[in-house]
């Protein structure tokens, strides 16, 4: 008997609290939402949450988000403050394609989703005769560079993934050149290279 009525009470608290929380949800709402649907890879992403309780009374409040690409392959957890504008860094590497920003108040959340656009991007930098090319876009990088010596022209066309750098050794008969390297995009250019 005295199991029985501990178990019965024990369901009544599990119930009450359960109920506690059904109405704490239905009390408040949460919006989550960016200024654009499209992002540039190394943009900030403007992002804001409204937090409302029961009367739409906003309650400002730290608010847990979670970033997350498409593919699941990069998660960033960031916390901001509840009816303001942030501006989010997702980092140089953030991949392209659509994410989802997933917005957590008690036991509320909403979600929003946005592009972050391919950019196939490359750095240059030449020390010597050693000409490193750097992939620092957010997605394979397999545009053809020029790499012109003087008056000679040659071409490359590396594959490189994010972040990867391939090393190419320049030659030439002896002398001073003036070096131009370019993909259309990035360039560099250099005078009177050894």
């Amino acid at each position: 008997m005295v199991k029985k009525s501990l178990a019965l009470m024990l369901a009544g608290v599990f119930f009450i609290v359960f109920l506690s929380l059904m109405v704490s949800a239905q009390l408040e709402k949460i919006e989550v939402s960016t200024i654009k649907d499209a992002y540039l890879s190394r943009e900030n992403i403007t992002i804001r949450i409204s937090l409302f309780d029961a009367e739409n009374k906003p309650i400002n409040s730290d608010v847990q988000l979670v970033f997350e690409d498409v593919e699941k392959r990069k998660k960033i957890e960031k916390t901001i403050p509840s009816n303001k504008i942030s501006n989010i860094d997702l980092g140089n590497e953030a991949p392209s394609g659509f994410w989802t920003i997933t917005a957590k108040y008690n036991v509320i959340e909403a979600t929003a989703s946005f592009l972050i656009e391919s950019e196939e991007l490359a750095e240059f930098s030449l020390n010597g005769d050693a000409l490193t090319i750097t992939n620092v876009g957010n997605t394979r990088y397999g545009k053809t560079v020029q790499i012109i010596i003087g008056e000679t022209v040659g071409i490359k066309k590396p594959v490189l993934e994010i972040g990867e750098s391939i090393i190419f050794r320049l030659i030439a008969p002896g002398g001073n050149y003036n070096v131009r390297i370019t993909d259309g995009t990035s360039s560099l250019i250099r005078a009177n290279v050894p």
